[in-house]
């Protein structure tokens, strides 16, 4: 006999077969619904197999797990975004304000987009240049200071100033104003300073205004006249020149290769080009460079090799009508006593400077030398040049046209550019009237050179 709940069973499993059924019969067109709605694939079926699919994924399980990941990334972003804000904000830098006197190596560059542009300035020389009367002195010298770790970097004899000069390295764990006074004390008769660095004054900004030098009559300025100039290295291949006369004396044995600076100023001092004029195209030109590369990319000088250039001006027969001078730096004794011996029988015209202010730049603020500022083209003093009770002359220092050492023509600017005007204004009142002061004296109260007197 069979039991009520024995028969039951089948009942019960064959409804729950049926429910199953239509479960999954229902769930087929959902799924691929939820699979379309979150970029999903839909199912595939394959002809060849009747494999069973696996149970879709909740578009409501799918789209919370997104979120989860969302926040969290959010989350990240704004943790960094926060950090970096504050990290830049504890390293941003502030501007340095700029200068407004002083050179250009002196001015510092403002920010820009938050970076501050480094400028490089040269390192400082560490080194004393020191006078002696004869070989021996300069031997004794040598021997003493070996003894206390100086190490000589040159010595030479400079025949037409009349004196050695030795250069020694200071070892770096003395101060430059120790060594002077140490030094000073073992020789007390000896000129004993610290090596310095001199710059080129010139300014290659482009600006038009050719007409504002007012030289047509150069033309007629043929005076065979020797002239002088301690610059950076010429590249004689490229000046037209009627003397064909151009020497060049490198006193540095470091520079082998022409520069724009000294190329620049020697054509305006002699071409004889009709595209690039200067004003003494039957000059005999003695171009000796003083400077080279510096550590950085500049042109440098230094105290040294400026004694060295005077010694071959002395040296020069005849004697030059002029030297021009375009360079500046600091106050030096040792080299103020050689241009005023060396100024008693020859002008020296150097250029004032491009800070725009009474700064004294020498060698052109000692007393002994002619110091030239820069006109612009309406004949008024450049903004950027110096300017003061010893600047004697002005001259045109604006939109120049002169050439580079590749022989092609720029417009330059500063009393670099003005100088070579004035010295060759000075090397004509030298020749022809043996007179420089009556003729500076006769461009009061302007003082702005003129060829009109000197050149017929």
């Amino acid at each position: 006999m069979f039991s009520h709940s024995t028969l039951l069973r089948p009942y019960i499993t064959i409804k729950q077969s049926l429910l199953l059924l239509i479960v999954v019969t229902l769930s087929l067109p959902l799924a691929s619904e939820e699979r379309a709605a979150t970029g999903l694939p839909g199912p595939v079926s394959s002809p060849a197999t009747n494999l069973p699919r696996p149970s879709p994924i909740p578009a409501q399980a799918i789209n919370t797990k997104e979120n989860e990941r969302t926040v969290e990334g959010n989350q990240r972003t704004t943790s960094n975004n926060a950090e970096n804000r504050r990290l830049t904000e504890s390293t941003k830098p502030t501007a340095t304000p700029i200068r407004k006197e002083g050179s250009l190596l002196n001015s510092s560059l403002p920010i820009n987009y938050g970076i501050v542009i480094p400028q490089k300035q040269p390192k400082p020389l560490h080194q004393l240049v020191i006078t002696a009367s004869d070989i021996p002195e300069a031997e004794r010298q040598r021997k003493a200071l070996s003894e206390q770790a100086y190490q000589i970097v040159s010595r030479k004899s400079l025949i037409h100033l009349g004196l050695f000069l030795s250069t020694f390295q200071v070892p770096e764990a003395i101060s430059l104003n120790d060594a002077q006074a140490q030094v000073k004390s073992l020789f007390p008769d000896s000129s004993i300073e610290a090596n310095k660095r001199f710059h080129l004054l010139g300014m290659d900004i482009k600006r038009y205004g050719q007409s504002m030098m007012h030289l047509t009559a150069s033309t007629t300025c043929q005076d065979k006249v020797t002239i002088a100039m301690l610059d950076s290295r010429v590249n004689p291949k490229v000046i037209h020149n009627k003397a064909e006369d151009i020497q060049i004396i490198d006193v540095t044995g470091k520079q082998r290769t022409p520069d724009k600076h000294g190329t620049a100023v020697a054509n305006l001092l002699i071409s004889n080009d009709e595209h690039y004029p200067g004003v003494l195209p039957n000059a005999r030109l003695y171009a000796i460079n003083v400077f080279s590369q510096g550590d950085g990319e500049a042109q440098e000088t230094r105290l040294d090799w400026l004694i060295y250039g005077f010694n071959e001006v002395a040296g020069i027969e005849p004697k030059p009508a002029v030297v021009n001078l375009s360079f500046g730096g600091e106050y030096s004794s040792l080299l103020e006593k050689i241009v005023t011996t060396i100024s008693t029988t020859i002008p020296l015209v150097a250029a004032a400077g491009n800070a725009g202010s009474d700064k004294a730049v020498y060698p052109a603020a000692f007393d002994s030398v002619i110091a030239v500022g820069s006109l612009d083209a309406r004949s008024k003093r450049s903004k950027d040049s110096n300017y003061g009770p010893h600047v004697k002359l002005f001259a045109p220092g604006e939109d120049i046209w002169t050439i580079n050492q590749q022989g092609k023509g720029f417009f330059a600017r500063g009393t670099s550019y003005a100088s070579p005007f004035a010295a060759a204004a000075i090397a004509l009142a030298n020749t022809k009237k043996n007179n420089v002061n009556a003729y500076i004296q006769s461009l009061t109260p302007s003082n702005t050179i003129t060829f009109s007197p000197l050149c017929f």
